[in-house]
Parts: C-alpha cells; sequence; structure tokens
C-alpha cells in the first residue's frame, strides 16, 4: 500500500493484472501522445537531423521530469541507479536502430519489425519469468500486427538490405527489454524512472548527435517545447501504465502508434487516408478490443495451491485452500 501511495504499483506474479484496464487506457493515451508528438516535430526535420532531435527531446524530457521530481520529492533512486541508466541505454539503442532501420528498408518494414519486441516480452514472460500468458494475449498482438502491417504497407520494400534488417530487429529487441526493465522498476514512481531514463539517453547520445543548431525561430523552439512536454506525459503515462497492465499489454497497446499517426494526420493535418490504411486502423481497433477482453486472474502461487485442493477428500479441505489462494492474491495485488 506505501508504494501506490507514492505513486507506484509494484508487479505481480500473474499475466493479467488487477490494474489491467486502467493500464491499457494510460498506453491508448500514452500512444496518442506520441502520435500527436511525431506529427507535430515533422517539420523540426527540416532544421535538424534525427538525432539531434532525439538528443534535444531526451534533454528537455530531463528538464521537465527534474522539475516535476523536486517539486514531488521524487529523484532518489532508491538503490537502482545501475537499472535506470541501463534503461536510458536501451532508449538509446533502440532508437538509433530504429532510425537506420528506417533510413534503409523504408516506414513500412521498419514499423512492423517493431512488433517483434511483443513476442520477445511475452516469451520472455513465459519461459524466464514461469509467468502463464493467456492465449488472448497472443491473439491480440497478431491482429494488431496485421493491422499495423496493413495501414503502413509492409511488402513495400525499397530492398531487402540485411543491415536494415538486423537494425530493425535489435531496435525491437531494445525495446522489449525497455519494457521488461520499466516493470522491473515498478516499486520507483514513474517521474523518478523518467529523470534517471532521459539524463542517461541524452548524455549518451551527445557524442554522436551534437547539440543541434541554435538559431531556430521562436515558433520552432515552441513546437519543441510543446512536444517534449507531450512526450514527458506520454513516458508517465506509459511506465504507469506498464506497472499496472504488465510489459506485454502495453508493449501491444504500442506498436500500434503507426496506425494512430495517421489518423492524427487525417485529423490534423487533413491528409486522405488509402483504403488499406482505413482497413489497417480498423483491425488495429479490433485487436484492442480483443486485448480488453480480460481473461481470469491466474498467478503461480494460484496454480499451485490448486493442486493440493484438487487432491483432498473433503469440501473442507477445498474450501480452506481456496481461501488461502484468494487471501494470497488479495496481498500480492494490494
Amino acid at each position: 500500500m506505501a508504494a501506490q501511495a507514492a505513486g507506484s504499483i509494484r508487479p505481480t506474479e500473474s499475466y493479467v493484472r488487477p490494474h489491467a484496464g486502467t493500464g491499457m487506457a494510460m498506453a491508448a493515451l500514452s500512444t496518442v501522445l506520441f502520435a500527436v508528438v511525431s506529427v507535430a516535430v515533422f517539420d523540426l526535420f527540416s532544421h535538424h537531423s534525427t538525432l539531434e532531435l532525439t538528443f534535444r527531446m531526451n534533454l528537455a524530457g530531463f528538464v521537465i521530469f527534474m522539475v516535476i521530481g523536486w517539486w514531488r520529492k521524487a529523484l532518489h533512486p532508491r538503490g537502482r541507479l545501475g537499472t535506470l541508466l541501463f534503461l536510458g541505454s536501451c532508449v538509446v539503442a533502440a532508437t538509433v536502430l530504429y532510425y537506420v532501420s528506417l533510413a534503409r528498408l523504408g516506414p513500412g518494414p521498419s514499423a512492423t519489425f517493431a512488433f517483434i519486441m511483443v513476442p520477445t516480452v511475452l516469451i520472455w514472460t513465459r519461459v524466464k519469468q514461469s509467468i502463464p500468458v493467456p492465449l488472448r494475449a497472443w491473439a491480440a498482438a497478431g491482429i494488431v500486427c496485421l493491422g499495423v502491417s496493413l495501414a503502413t504497407e509492409t511488402w513495400t520494400w525499397e530492398r531487402a538490405d540485411p543491415i536494415g534488417i538486423a537494425a530493425g530487429v535489435g531496435s525491437a529487441v531494445f525495446m522489449g527489454g525497455y519494457l521488461l526493465l520499466v516493470d522491473r522498476l515498478g516499486g520507483l514512481p514513474p517521474v523518478t524512472v523518467g529523470v534517471w531514463m532521459r539524463v542517461s539517453a541524452a548524455m549518451l547520445i551527445l557524442p554522436i548527435s551534437g547539440i543541434g543548431p541554435i538559431d531556430l525561430p521562436f515558433s520552432k523552439w515552441l513546437v519543441l517545447g510543446l512536444a517534449a512536454a507531450a512526450s514527458a506525459a506520454g513516458i508517465l503515462l506509459e511506465i504507469a501504465a506498464v506497472a499496472r497492465a504488465g510489459p506485454g499489454t502495453v508493449g501491444t497497446v504500442l506498436t500500434a502508434q503507426p496506425v494512430v499517426s495517421s489518423a492524427v494526420a487525417w485529423l490534423v493535418l487533413g491528409e486522405s487516408l488509402t483504403w488499406m490504411q482505413t482497413a489497417g486502423i480498423a483491425v488495429v481497433v479490433l485487436g484492442g478490443l480483443t486485448l480488453h477482453g480480460r481473461p481470469k486472474l491466474r498467478s503461480r502461487s494460484q496454480s499451485n495451491s490448486r493442486r493440493p485442493s484438487s487432491e483432498g477428500r473433503g469440501s473442507g479441505n477445498n474450501m480452506r485452500v481456496g481461501k488461502e489462494a484468494v487471501d494470497d492474491l488479495h496481498r500480492r495485488s494490494s
């Protein structure tokens, strides 16, 4: 309960978590914010390279998180500094590799390779953490991947470049590692995770990016500041969503960002959507509805406690073991 009061929720041993509905809503809102940012900063690429803009977004995000963390007294890493700095390394690696993949393969294949982070998280959850993954989670992930593939027209490869393919896969794996590390840091407030992640990412990318141009018009600085604020809000929601819904569920929602970006560009900029993009959006919505249907809450402790209850001879023994399992689940979710 103390962790919840501090603005954090500790991860559980079940794939389906007690606050999964709230977490999915947070992840969806985070995806919308990131999509808005991607559309808003498009004009800034005429003044920045991708790495320069990445550095500035990370630096501005660090300043925002620093102010919030100081105000909330939530800057102390609580002995998790190494993990927090490694988290920033994963963000930098995922970003740089994604841009390499984007340059060599084009937007469609790069967006689809990003989906690999979802099975990476699901397989890790099942094999390494021994947590059962519901069939519904695999089905929803597959449906969302199909929708993203349709919307981005994955089959329109510019060329089958081995370096681009390796970079796309590597970016997705690092993003999966990012989500798993965020889940591991679930006992920390989201703003604490954000401030250390952002500063480490900014410092790591600075040697290869530079600080970028400083003679920008005021309107460009304003767009950059607003985009950084929206991105910071999206990161806070994303971190909080992982603690509530789990990395696999949040990862599935986040892979829909290219589709959401297309929808935002259509609504805000008036860009037309092809019938293939419209179909992709519809399929992604279907995947979200599939993911929203929560299977029965199960944890490893519940699975183990069911064995003696099935072997018991009397109904009293069954009721006692069942009550112990329920009490144990309540303790873990509180």
